[in-house]
């Protein structure tokens, strides 16, 4: 051996492999970090030298044993085919890359088991391993006793992953040599690689490595063992005689990693980063400071040096595995779930040490865009749940029953999770709006009380107002509801339409109409397509009398809404503008209904058809059997239709007679005061004027008592000055007018009869009574009546009228002027001719105020507030006090909203890093150290 050691050609070999091997620990120039750290200048200049014993510094691929040396340059002596200076060169050949030209001279032959060895190498490093395993297999086969052989063919198997094979090739090595330090340390590798690492452990304490690669994979070893406070003495007797030395470095940072001491940790970590040559080992050991940041749930810190890993240049497994999960938890944090869910969810495969906490992070992301269903699969993933993962289960859960309608094991979960956290709202919200969709109206009572536990709690959301004052107005309990929306539209970061458009209804039900047209104007702007805000301005523009506007708005609803309202809402507004042929026709396209049947029929009676609305007055009875009021306008237009047959056909009247109806029936169309008006024209026909005389005394009464209330409620609006009380004022005044036309209608019919009872005083009476009524109004028919009773009084005979037959109160269209009429006997031989005055009965046009309907409670749904479950970067104590990061703390990264981030880019650039810089509070710790060194 000592022949060999000091012979110049051995030492030439040894001199030049180790200097080679010294330039492969050298990364290539793509790699080079060209910029040294402040940190690398401080310290000194002098690099760590490796042993010479090394057996293989940078992997498997050229490492040659000792006895392969030693037979090789016996053999290169007594073998010419192959000089030593040649076989030497070679081997430098493959190092520097120049594999091809190694292997096309080496293939020529002569062969032997070096040839064999070295070809084999050769095609390793071109990664072409079926060729360099045929080699090995020859060389194998021809010397299988040569322990080089199969050591180099393990390493090939273990570059190709296959762990076991390479095992098995070892295994025969040491069969030959049992002692071998490089067959041993392999077989510990593949231990390692196959995860066996106690099997590793114990094959690095029987080596008793002195080389700094031994001794690093046995520390590793302890580490995977969880023997760290071993691994920490091994390590520090390596920084005792290297301190600088970057990988030693790294291995301390990830043992006070594994002991949870992360300040210590990224300490080591960021000395080994000042001290690397390497973008491999910057990239590990940013991700352990990137992991020590995720158990601190520190994600804005943990994003940050992602952003250090960028400057590599180089994209490394370590770090791509981590990044989507930062990246993904950092959009969660700042409100964008979609974004969130997203990128955690893409993440494959999942690393180990994300595994414990990635299916936390998955059901938050998966709970906040409702998918309760995934969230629940996903909380069902978790091994250990905690208490926050627990209550948001029970959530999820819940609402997943209710989607099914089961509503009772629903508010079970519920009350479950409100044991966990007492203090959050949400659970109580629920089981409101669950009462409501079991218990339907019966539930208003039950859901306001959980509504107002709720408000107790802590974090009042915006829609929480909103489904209060949903509450308020059902309860109509109005001024307290306008409260809660103006605190909901005060809170709510987006401007939600229903706000506005509810609070729009409660204005426009005060008569508030520029206000309601206001927020319907508003929620029209947040929503283009928000249909019912289209309807209900349309409605306040109908009664403002702005026909232009409102149908411009009527034609927008019909365009963003398909519902079968459209018929019914379109036929109303035409009603209300007496446009009723196109008003019949809208509701001809609608579902006939027995409201839409109502309305035909008014529009029909509107149209003076007759024969029309008695068809539709029999559908309406025959579809509600059991309520007289249809079967009353029923007679009462059958009774009209009979009297104007009769005298189409000229026949005698007093035959028809009236519908026997209680006097205190009433019909939808036809009221009490119709009734009796109709039935004393009836009287009338048949020569009956007494009782037809007592029947319009008695709505003289009734109509003379109902003008005076009306005209006392006008004086008292129009003292007030408001838009409302002009409205209501407008409205009793036209309702006014209309009483005093049956005022004048009956003191004329009471005129007639008492002109055919020859009493011309209370006739004359009854005349001046419709002067006062009338006022100053030019009325020829009512002159020429009272010269005509006058003459009548003092025996005078009258000229006959200018129209052949009087009427009054009546148009010359009216349906009316086919009754019988009158004919009354004059002094001398002069006749009378005159109509009975008759109308249909007020007609209602369809009511187009807007209202807040009853429906409007549905809206309280168990998604109409936000989804909060407990977040899983947060924590609690016992007493309920959450815990947050430092950065947390000054961040606020849990209220980080999408509108924020131009706040968030600004904070990002101030704390942005240049050239792998570290933290300032690491960087003093590190100059401390270095000083104590």
């Amino acid at each position: 051996m000592k022949i060999y050691i000091q012979s110049p050609v051995f030492q030439k070999f040894i001199f030049n492999n180790q200097q080679q091997r010294n330039k492969l620990q050298m990364p290539v120039s793509s790699d080079k970090i060209e910029k040294p750290s402040p940190m690398s200048r401080s310290l000194t200049i002098n690099r760590r030298r490796q042993t010479q014993n090394t057996v293989e510094p940078r992997g498997l691929s050229l490492s040659i044993s000792r006895e392969t040396q030693r037979s090789f340059f016996k053999d290169t002596i007594q073998n010419k085919a192959i000089p030593t200076d040649q076989f030497q060169t070679m081997i430098k050949e493959i190092q520097v890359g120049n594999s091809i030209q190694v292997i096309t001279k080496l293939e020529q032959g002569p062969f032997n088991k070096k040839t064999y060895l070295i070809l084999g190498i050769a095609y390793k490093q071109l990664n072409q391993f079926d060729k360099a395993r045929s080699w090995f297999n020859k060389c194998l086969s021809e010397y299988p006793n040569y322990l080089d052989g199969y050591i180099q063919s393990a390493v090939l198997e273990f570059k190709a992953q296959k762990y076991y094979e390479s095992l098995k090739l070892i295994e025969q090595a040491l069969l030959h040599s049992p002692n071998d330090k490089q067959a041993l340390q392999y077989k510990a590798r593949c231990h390692s690689a196959l995860k066996q690492h106690q099997k590793a452990l114990e094959i690095y304490e029987k080596i008793n490595n002195l080389d700094f690669i031994g001794r690093s994979r046995h520390c590793l070893s302890l580490i995977k063992c969880n023997h760290v406070d071993q691994a920490l003495i091994k390590i520090d007797t390596i920084l005792q005689q290297d301190s600088e030395n970057a990988e030693a470095l790294l291995l301390k940072g990830i043992i006070y990693f594994k002991k949870k001491n992360f300040m210590e940790s990224q300490i080591y970590i960021e000395q080994a980063i000042q001290m690397s040559t390497s973008h491999q080992l910057s990239a590990k050991a940013i991700s352990y400071i990137i992991k020590a940041k995720i158990c601190l749930m520190d994600f804005y810190e943990a994003q940050l040096h992602l952003s250090r890993a960028d400057q590599l240049k180089k994209s490394f497994k370590c770090i791509s595995k981590l990044k989507p999960f930062v990246n993904g938890t950092v959009k969660l944090m700042k409100r964008q779930f979609a974004l969130g869910l997203q990128l955690i969810r893409d993440l494959k495969p999942i690393s180990k040490f994300l595994q414990p906490i990635y299916y936390k992070f998955l059901a938050y992301a998966q709970f906040c865009t409702s998918d309760y269903v995934s969230a629940l699969k996903s909380y069902e993933m978790i091994n250990q749940i905690e208490r926050g993962q627990l209550y948001n289960k029970y959530v999820s859960e819940a609402l997943i029953l209710v989607s099914k309608c089961q509503y009772e094991p629903s508010n079970k979960l519920l009350d479950k999770a409100i044991e966990i956290f007492p203090n959050k709202l949400e659970p109580f919200y629920y089981k409101g709006s669950i009462c409501l969709l079991d218990k339907l109206y019966n539930g208003a009572q039950e859901c306001e009380q959980l509504l107002e536990l709720a408000f107790n709690k802590q974090g009042k959301q915006p829609n929480l107002f909103f489904a209060r004052a949903l509450m308020k107005s059902y309860k109509r309990r109005y001024t307290s509801a306008m409260k809660d929306l103006e605190k909901a539209i005060d809170k709510s970061e987006d401007s939600i339409s229903d706000h506005f458009y509810i609070r729009g209804i409660l204005h426009a039900q005060s008569m508030r109409l520029k206000e309601a047209i206001k927020d319907f104007t508003t929620a029209i702007h947040f929503n283009k397509e928000h249909s019912e805000s289209y309807l209900e301005r349309a409605k306040c523009y109908q009664i403002k009398g702005d026909t232009a506007q409102s149908f411009s708005d009527m034609n927008k609803y019909v365009k963003y809404n398909n519902s079968d309202e459209i018929n019914y809402w379109s036929g109303s507004l035409l009603f209300h503008n007496n446009a009723y042929e196109e008003a019949l026709k809208a509701f001809n396209d609608a579902k006939q209904t027995s409201q839409i049947l109502i309305l035909k029929l008014k529009c029909e009676i509107k149209l003076q058809q007759i024969d029309k609305a008695c068809i539709i007055s029999n559908q309406l009875t025959q579809q509600n059997v059991r309520e007289s009021k249809f079967k009353i306008d029923t007679q009462m237009l059958a009774f009209i239709k009979q009297i104007l047959d009769t005298q189409q056909s000229k026949k005698q009247c007093d035959s028809v007679q009236f519908p026997n109806i209680d006097q205190h029936e009433i019909g939808l169309i036809f009221q009490v005061q119709d009734i009796l008006l109709f039935k004393s024209s009836s009287m009338v026909f048949q020569h009956k004027y007494s009782e037809a005389l007592m029947i319009l005394q008695q709505l003289e009464t009734y109509w003379m008592k109902l003008q005076k209330e009306r005209l006392n409620s006008i004086s008292s609006h129009q003292d007030a000055d408001s838009e409302k009380s002009e409205d209501l004022s407008n409205e009793m005044v036209l309702k006014s007018e209309r009483i005093v036309q049956h005022i004048i209608g009956i003191k004329y019919n009471m005129t007639v009869i008492y002109l055919l009872l020859s009493q011309y005083a209370n006739a004359k009476m009854k005349v001046e009574d419709i002067r006062d009524q009338v006022g100053n109004v030019v009325s020829d028919e009512l002159d020429y009546l009272k010269l005509m009773i006058q003459n009548q009084i003092d025996k005078k005979s009258t000229p006959a009228f200018g129209k052949a037959i009087l009427t009054f109160l009546m148009n010359e269209k009216s349906l009316f002027n086919g009754f019988p009429t009158i004919r009354i006997h004059l002094h001398g031989q002069g006749i009378l001719e005159c109509k009975l005055s008759l109308n249909f009965p007020d007609i209602q046009p369809p009511n187009i105020c807007p209202e807040f309907k009853k429906e409007f409670l549905f809206m309280i749904k168990p998604n109409l507030i936000e989804n909060k479950p407990e977040a899983p970067w947060l924590q609690r104590t016992q007493q309920q006090i959450l815990v947050f990061t430092q950065n947390q703390l000054n961040d606020e990264l849990d209220l980080t909203t999408d509108d924020e981030e131009e706040t968030n880019e600004k904070r990002k650039k101030k704390r942005q890093v240049q050239n792998l810089e570290i933290d300032e509070k690491v960087q003093k710790r590190l100059d401390q150290l270095m000083k104590k060194l």
